[in-house]
Formats: structure tokens, C-alpha cells, sequence
């Protein structure tokens, strides 16, 4: 994620101010505060320098200096904190995450914040966010953004819900046959993500597969036995994504080319 938009922010604050602190409760900016660039600013963390260090430092060896000092955690209680005296003539810096990623993505829909928020392990990597970039529409909706996410952590060529159960599969069929014990690194990535509800609701709506206690295995099963179904019936067109996906389902599982 770009970095400008704060250091523009902290850049016109000092301008007025000699301290800032900033106090990042969750560590959303842990990775942003190290490739900042501001200038003649010095930095200090607190969890590596120390609050005792950081008074001497500041109101004794270094009167004039200015300094922005930054805290992986939450601000703490007037009664405990060592640098209130300090923070009382400094200013305090507030960042939202969502709300920089909302503006970095192009999105209109303001509403989107929360949602944004709660995918925050997504936009922990700009390598992530830099990909979903590319697809995002300013009028996307939730699902809209999860579908592209899930797309981005799939590596689908484009955003397709037919390519996201292609790609989770094919981590189970190195083999050259469909192996539901092995283990997909594509369906851990969801997983350790908390995207793994954004897919089975995509499954659901475009698929038709639905479980109380959804699996891969599981649906594979649907995929195939629903486009049989289906075909037996003559109203599948050979070459539409759904008998598409049939075909490579089948490949998978009985390890021969259809």
C-alpha cells in the first residue's frame, strides 16, 4: 500500500508541532512506519527504545529535536503513562488503515470501511494489494471485492468466480489425480487470510453449493454430480464454464484427460 498519503499528513504536522506521537493499537502500520520517509524527522519505537530512554532523550539530550515517536499499542491511560507531561504540549497522530486502503483502491462506497477492515490480514501485503489494484471498479461492491481478493490469492489470470475452485483444486491434483488429503497451500492461504467465508458464500451463489460444514471434497462431489445431473438432461451447453469445470473436476478425480 502506498505510503504518501501519511507521510504527507505527518510532513504538514510538523510543520507545527516538534513531537507526534502515534499510537497504532493493532500494528496495522508496523511495516508502513519503516519505509516511511519524512525528511529530517527522527524516529523512535517505544517497544524497542523505552519511555524512560525516550524522556531523556527528547526533553534533555535533544531539547530541539523533532521527533516522531511510534507505539505498536494502544494509547495508554493518563495514569500510566510515563509521557503525558510530553504528550500533553505534542500532538497525537491518528491513522485509520481502512480508510487509506478505501482511498487507495478508488472505491466511492465510504460504507465499505468496515468491510475493508475486517480483511486487514489481505492488505497486510502490498504485493496483495498492488494485484487487487489492477481489477477494482470505484462502484465495487463487498462481494465484488472479496470475489477479486479470493482471484488475487488464487492467482486467476482474471477475476472469475469459475477460476477460483479451478485453482484451489489443482493444489489437491498434483498427483495427476484428485488426493482430498493432501494439503492445497491456495486453500490454506484463504484460510489464514479469513477469506474462507467470502468463498463459500461465492461457491453457493455460483454454484449452488451449499453446506452446514462445507469441504473441498465435499464440493467436488456437488460440481460433478450437479453437471451430470444436468447433462443427462441435454440442457448443458460442451463448452459453458460449468461443463468446463466438470471436465477438469473429473480429470482430477479419476486421473484421466476429458
Amino acid at each position: 500500500m502506498k505510503v504518501e498519503k501519511i507521510e504527507e499528513k505527518l510532513t504538514q504536522l510538523f510543520t507545527t508541532h516538534r513531537i507526534i506521537f502515534w499510537y497504532d493499537a493493532d500494528g496495522e502500520f508496523d511495516e508502513t512506519f519503516a519505509s516511511l520517509s519524512i525528511g529530517d524527522i527522527k524516529v523512535i519505537r517505544l517497544d524497542e527504545y523505552g519511555v524512560f530512554a525516550t524522556k531523556i532523550r527528547i526533553e534533555f539530550d535533544d531539547p530541539h529535536g523533532r521527533y516522531l515517536i511510534y507505539a505498536p499499542f494502544s494509547e495508554p491511560e493518563d495514569k500510566d503513562d510515563w509521557l503525558l507531561d510530553t504528550r500533553i504540549y505534542s500532538h497525537t497522530f491518528r491513522a485509520d488503515m481502512a480508510s487509506i486502503i478505501l482511498d487507495d483502491l478508488g472505491l466511492k462506497n465510504k460504507s465499505l470501511r468496515a468491510h475493508i477492515r475486517g480483511r486487514k490480514k489481505f492488505f497486510a501485503s502490498k504485493e496483495r494489494t498492488e494485484k487487487l489494484k489492477k481489477w477494482i471498479s470505484p462502484e465495487d461492491t463487498a462481494e465484488d471485492i472479496d470475489l477479486k481478493m479470493l482471484c488475487v490469492i488464487t492467482k486467476a489470470i482474471q477475476p472469475s468466480a469459475f477460476a477460483i475452485p479451478i485453482n484451489i483444486l489443482d493444489g489437491l491434483s498434483e498427483s495427476g489425480c484428485f488426493d482430498p488429503s493432501s494439503e492445497s497451500k491456495v486453500w490454506g492461504d484463504i484460510q489464514r487470510l479469513g477469506i474462507e467465508d467470502a468463498c463459500w458464500r461465492i461457491m453457493r451463489d455460483s454454484f449452488g453449493y451449499e453446506d452446514t460444514n462445507p469441504g473441498l471434497s465435499a464440493l467436488v462431489i456437488h460440481l460433478v454430480v450437479t453437471d451430470f445431473a444436468i447433462l443427462s438432461k441435454g440442457h448443458i451447453r460442451a463448452h459453458s464454464p460449468a461443463a468446463k469445470l466438470t471436465m477438469k473436476c473429473c480429470a482430477s478425480i479419476y486421473g484421466t484427460t476429458m
